[in-house]
């Protein structure tokens, strides 16, 4: 119904659908008949309009917002959000849930306008009267849009592939499945972006309509509201499952028809894919030094941009960054179980019952500011006492000096 007048006439499938095929080639005892489903297929477009409703109007979706349980609902989900932060499980479902109950209110003020314009259309065609002033200017229409742009955008990228027949060389079967697979999952930034690649335009790192909104994991596509997200997937999915042990090929270089990129390493990959493909690709991953705990007699790890929660293995940035996580998710949850001191010895994690411990526990362990993530100078390392903390007969009490 979407479509212009010269793609019905010329594509529209009364044109194609004019006998059933299936009985044609193997006989109707082999295939059988659907003749009462290739009539009513034949007959299915014989009514169309293309004056009809397609999308709900600007008008209608602002009094829809305007409603007091919609209000109530945007309130719930802020609340939600602010209460847990925005990649939360309980927000992520709340957030869901009030864009489903949206799309289904857009529908039906659809199917209400489709009804209206019907009834007065037919109608007038009875009287013979005409049915052109009926239908509602584009600047008026609420269209729904994708994160990347319209629909119709990313099938013109597809349509110039087609075209010109030479685009990708030997590798245009290789390149055509790509596009292919990133139209259908709604990846408009990846088709941009392997489209320009190959016809000599700027890619996304070099101009703003191409970069993606969403922070975007290179090694397998998904995708993230915040860094944070997408750092705590690639600690998770990719790094602590060796990904990064052995060298390996950029994907993504693969993907746009680059020279190929050998990535040795964990720093090395942030660090190619911030300079080559940008920012919005790029997660905060320390050194893998940075991921276990330092043996006896081995020096601490260098220190590192990213500070590692240590009640969820998150990765931010020290200061208001770490706090803000720390406030959010963790302060009011007592008791505090240390992630980093469980699975050493197959111990389970050492908990502590309030906040003051905790603040205790990771600056005397582990010689970091609980709150903030920053790292504390001159502490000790783990396993040892300050000299406060020393019982009798410890040797470091004896060497304290006596107090007459």
């Amino acid at each position: 119904m979407a479509n212009s007048e010269k793609v019905f006439q010329q594509r529209y499938l009364p044109l194609h659908i004019r006998k059933e095929v299936m009985p044609i080639l193997f006989g109707p005892e082999a295939a059988g008949t659907n003749e009462r489903l290739f009539a009513m297929l034949r007959r299915a477009t014989m009514s169309r309009d293309e004056h009809a409703p397609l999308y709900a109007t600007i008008d209608d979706m602002e009094d829809l917002e305007k409603r007091r349980d919609m209000q109530k609902l945007k309130r719930e989900c802020e609340e939600e959000r602010d209460a847990k932060g925005a990649e939360h499980p309980d927000a992520q479902r709340a957030y869901a849930g009030s864009a489903k109950l949206r799309s289904d209110l857009r529908m039906l003020l659809v199917l209400r306008d489709r009804k209206r314009y019907f009834d007065e259309a037919d109608r007038r065609r009875a009287l013979g009267q005409s049915t052109s002033d009926l239908s509602t200017p584009t600047a008026k229409l609420s269209i729904p849009q994708t994160r990347t742009g319209t629909a119709d955008q990313v099938a013109t990228y597809l349509g110039r592939f087609l075209r010109q027949r030479d685009l990708g060389g030997q590798r245009r079967p290789q390149f055509f499945s790509q596009l292919l697979l990133a139209y259908l999952g709604n990846r408009g930034t990846e088709v941009a972006a392997i489209m320009d690649s190959l016809d000599g335009t700027k890619g996304p790192q070099d101009t703003a309509e191409h970069a993606p909104e969403r922070w975007t994991c290179l090694l397998c596509l998904a995708s993230f509201a915040h860094r944070s997200g997408l750092t705590r997937h690639n600690q998770n999915a990719h790094f602590r499952n060796g990904a990064f042990d052995r060298p390996f090929p950029c994907p993504q270089c693969d993907r746009l028809g680059k020279e190929k990129q050998v990535v040795e390493g964990v720093e090395q990959w942030s660090n190619h894919v911030e300079q080559c493909h940008g920012i919005m690709y790029t997660p905060c991953l320390p050194s893998p030094s940075c991921q276990r705990k330092a043996g006896p007699g081995e020096p601490k790890p260098a220190k590192t941009r990213s500070a590692h929660c240590l009640l969820c293995e998150g990765m931010f940035y020290p200061g208001n960054s770490f706090s803000r996580h720390i406030n959010k998710e963790h302060k009011s949850q007592a008791p505090f179980a240390c992630l980093e001191c469980s699975g050493q010895d197959g111990s389970k994690a050492v908990t502590t019952e309030n906040w003051a411990a905790w603040m205790d526990h990771v600056a005397k362990v582990h010689g970091r500011d609980g709150q903030t993530g920053a790292e504390l100078s001159g502490q000790t390392v783990p396993g040892k006492r300050k000299r406060g903390g020393c019982k009798d007969g410890d040797p470091e009490t004896e060497k304290r000096p006596r107090l007459n």
